[in-house]
């Protein structure tokens, strides 16, 4: 190795051996025009708040400390998930960034051992039940002052018309495809139905 290697070796070592997660996911954050930027924003703010400070080195994040954060996100189980997900992909960015084939500046990867949760939806969580589809559907569109309100009855009464047609075509579209893949019977091209059935 030669002398200009060594003091440029020596130079990102001193550069990076204090090198803070926050100010590289802002840097980072800040190069790239991402849908999810709120969603990155949120995660330092959250990370903040549990340090206690908005400051972290990259040698500081181990396996011990993302239990602890997942710990201290417990009662959010989305955030859970997704600010450990945007964490990961923070500092591998940064590893992209930093290592080289030369020297390895981040020397670990804390999230090789530790795997970040993913959510898990109650059974039901995002279904209507019948009762409240009903309701929608006999919407009357009376305001909180007992105005009629035709428009927005006629809306939600579209809307639900709507969401039952397709619901019912995917139904029959999934159970084509499936007697189909059972029967395995040739499709008419032009009426895209089996040829059986015609």
């Amino acid at each position: 190795m030669d002398a200009a290697r060594i003091v440029s070796t020596l130079i990102m070592q001193e550069k990076t051996e204090s090198l803070d997660f926050f100010t590289f996911a802002e840097d980072w954050i800040s190069k790239n025009s991402l849908k999810s930027t709120k969603n990155y924003k949120c995660t330092l703010s959250a990370l903040e708040s549990y340090l206690g400070v908005r400051k972290l080195d990259f040698s500081q994040i181990n396996y011990t400390l993302l239990k602890n954060f997942e710990l201290y996100l417990s009662d959010r189980p989305r955030a859970k998930s997704m600010y450990l997900g945007y964490m990961r992909h923070l500092y591998r960015e940064a590893m992209l960034e930093y290592n080289t084939d030369e020297a390895t500046v981040i020397k670990n990867d804390p999230f090789m051992r530790y795997k970040a949760p993913k959510q898990v939806l109650k059974k039901g969580v995002r279904a209507l039940s019948v009762q409240d589809i009903l309701k929608v559907y006999h919407y009357k569109g009376i305001d909180p002052k007992g105005r009629p309100q035709p428009v927005r009855a006629a809306v939600a009464t579209a809307a639900i018309s709507m969401m039952f047609f397709i619901f019912i075509i995917e139904l029959l579209c999934h159970l084509l495809n499936s007697i189909m893949a059972l029967t395995s019977l040739p499709i008419d091209r032009e009426t895209m139905m089996p040829s059986a059935v015609l």
